[in-house]
């Protein structure tokens, strides 16, 4: 089973709309993994097997098909960057930079080398939303 840790790191907004937390959590968060992963979405389920190998590329940017949702932040996306000690970085981001139109909401550092369901990641994702103030999740086995 994995463990869920606040990380107590990260600068995020405390002010994230409760429908688009419910659409990264629902929707979105299984495209990002469907598409780093290079499945179909039909394939992404709780106990899908998710693990990110390192050393690993960066994987930013709007999903195709995701970028004219009616509603949404501008920009809304899940961006894998840089490894941080041996964690993934995993950021719920918007807009286009932190100076004034742009930011995060939410993060989680994921253990790389090793297997987690999608669950775990969702989990952790809820997690890092729900912390106050927002920080990073952390994902271990």
């Amino acid at each position: 089973m994995a463990t869920i840790t606040n990380a107590g790191s990260g600068t995020f907004t405390n002010s994230c709309p409760a429908k688009t937390k419910k659409f990264v959590l629902e929707t979105y968060l299984e495209a990002k993994i469907a598409n780093y992963m290079g499945v179909s979405l039909n394939n992404i389920n709780d106990l899908t097997k998710v693990r990110i190998d390192s050393p690993y590329l960066n994987s930013e940017g709007i999903i195709n098909g995701y970028d004219k949702e009616k509603g949404w932040v501008p920009n809304l996306r899940i961006d894998l960057q840089k490894e941080q000690n041996g964690y993934a970085c995993i950021q719920v981001q918007y807009g286009t930079g932190m100076k004034n139109n742009g930011g995060a909401y939410a993060g989680v550092l994921m253990k790389v080398d090793t297997e987690f369901t999608f669950n775990d990641l969702r989990t952790a994702f809820e997690s890092s939303f729900n912390y106050y103030p927002v920080s990073y999740a952390r994902l271990d086995p």
